[in-house]
């Protein structure tokens, strides 16, 4: 009787905690107006911890950064443009 009890709590996930799915978030980046420039936000970016992948796009002036929310936050990804010198806007969640 207690393994189906475990069973059941396994495959309804009471046993352990929900893990935070993975974010994107768009994030308006002014500054970001060539190749050279994208690649540096992104090398900004990409240093932090949590940071599953980051692509700039130089034409949109856009930084789309994917992280683990259990590892960072989007407000660490804001910090890290800003101390590379960007103007970053407001984050957008996308799905």
């Amino acid at each position: 009787m207690s393994k189906w009890i475990l069973a059941a709590g396994l495959a309804l996930g009471l046993a352990a905690p929900a893990l935070a799915e993975d974010a994107r978030y768009v994030i308006p980046a002014m500054g970001v107006s060539c190749g050279g420039s994208a690649a540096r936000a992104e090398q900004a970016v990409s240093n932090g911890t949590g940071v599953q992948s980051v692509v700039a796009d130089h034409r949109e002036h856009t930084v789309t950064a994917v992280i683990d929310e259990d590892a960072t936050t989007i407000a660490a990804v804001v910090r890290s443009l800003n101390d590379a010198g960007y103007d970053v806007g407001e984050p957008r969640r996308v799905e």
